[in-house]
């Protein structure tokens, strides 16, 4: 389970009970998921399969992200949250547009 975003995602959704106990498993499933990406964007083109498993990358860590940052804005901190969803937005940008240009 140490490398398992969807897992600890899982976990943030389901079983914590307090805002605070999802945001820590979150940050766990970022961890894990950055991982994930970091490997799937090095053989996304390697084929078909390797590019639709780092868009699979891609979408988990951009929820994972905006979970986040939703945690932050519930637990009182607009100022990070704000920060957070931004560099989502601009992030996901950029990706759409290196998609267009391969």
């Amino acid at each position: 389970m140490d490398r398992c975003a969807t897992a600890y995602i899982l976990l943030a959704e389901e079983e914590a009970t307090t805002i605070a106990e999802a945001e820590k498993l979150f940050k766990q499933a970022l961890k894990a998921g950055d991982g994930c990406y970091r490997r799937s964007q090095q053989l996304q083109h390697h084929g078909s399969q390797y590019e639709a498993q780092h868009r699979r990358d891609t979408n988990v860590l951009v929820y994972i992200k905006r979970r986040l940052a939703m945690c932050a804005r519930r637990l009182g901190r607009t100022r990070e949250a704000v920060k957070m969803m931004r560099d989502v937005s601009f992030n996901l940008c950029l990706g759409t547009v290196a998609m267009h240009l391969t």
